[in-house]
Formats: structure tokens, C-alpha cells, sequence
């Protein structure tokens, strides 16, 4: 029984780290744009989406089998009430952020160039990173413990790639 608990508790924390992973790549990716439009950075949109993405499937979900239904006889629409409580809590939790101090950094609008060689530094970065996987952590998939380290697994989520030392 304690061995059941253990691996659901692994395979939901696999699961948080994955939606994580994901959360920052695309908060990475998206940086510059988002800069460019609104000059500035939420500073807590990863937390915020760790809230927030998890329920979007349902709201979605539920709004377009509300307004199927509803278009084919009204009173079935009714399945779309659940959404207005998941639109009222982003709006509570959006509330609950903006009144945080520093939730916001106003930056201003990126040069053009600045933005180019971001994209040209991420670029390389990630190719660094898919490089060392393909020519040292499968490699040495058997190698000795270095520095009190061991290369303990390397995964592909959400189309990152990243590896944990233990």
C-alpha cells in the first residue's frame, strides 16, 4: 500500500514538473513578444498559469458542449454554469496578483536587434542542450559517478528537453 501512494505521489509530481517545464518554455519563447506589445512582464505568470491552465481544458470543455446544446434546445445550455465559477476565480486570482507589489516590471518596448539576438542566444542554447544529450548523457548512460553526481534519467516533456542530477 505504501508503495501505491509513493508512486502516485512521484507520478503527480512528474506530472507538476511537466506542466512546469512547459509553463517556462513557453515563458521563455514568448518573452520578447510579449515585451515588445505590452512593454512589460508579469512576474508571476508562472505561478498564475500553475493555477489557471489546469482548468482551462474544463472551461473550454464545458463552453463549447454548453453552446452545442444550447443552440439545439436552450434549457440544456445550462451545462455552461460551471464555467462562469472558472471564469470568476481567474478573475479573483488576477485581482489577488495585480495588488501584489512588483507583480509587474514596466520595462518598455525591446529594439528589434535586442530581440533577434535573443531568439540567436535561445537557439544556441538549445541546441547546446540537444547536442550534450545526444553525444554525452546517452553515451554515458552506464558511466561511474562524477563529483558525487549521476546522470539519473534524461525525459523528453512537453517537447523540453531536460535532465536531473541526483
Amino acid at each position: 500500500k505504501e508503495n501505491i501512494l509513493v508512486s502516485k505521489i512521484t507520478r503527480y509530481a512528474d506530472d507538476i514538473s511537466a506542466v512546469f517545464i512547459a509553463n517556462l518554455s513557453i515563458t521563455i519563447t514568448t518573452f520578447p513578444i510579449v515585451l515588445w506589445f505590452y512593454y512589460e512582464i508579469p512576474t508571476l505568470s508562472l505561478v498564475i498559469n500553475m493555477l489557471a491552465i489546469p482548468l482551462m481544458g474544463l472551461l473550454v470543455g464545458l463552453g463549447f458542449v454548453g453552446a452545442l446544446l444550447g443552440t439545439i434546445y436552450c434549457p440544456l445550455g445550462i451545462v455552461i454554469l460551471p464555467t462562469q465559477y472558472i471564469i470568476e476565480f481567474y478573475r479573483g486570482l488576477s485581482n489577488f496578483v495585480e495588488k501584489i507589489p512588483f507583480s509587474t516590471w514596466i520595462i518598455g518596448k525591446p529594439k528589434m536587434s535586442g530581440i533577434i539576438v535573443y531568439y540567436v542566444v535561445l537557439w544556441v542554447l538549445l541546441y547546446a542542450v540537444r547536442y550534450c544529450k545526444d553525444n554525452y548523457i546517452n553515451a554515458n548512460d552506464n558511466a561511474p559517478e562524477t563529483v558525487g553526481y549521476e546522470i539519473k534519467s534524461f525525459r523528453r516533456r512537453m517537447g523540453l528537453y531536460y535532465f536531473s542530477l541526483a
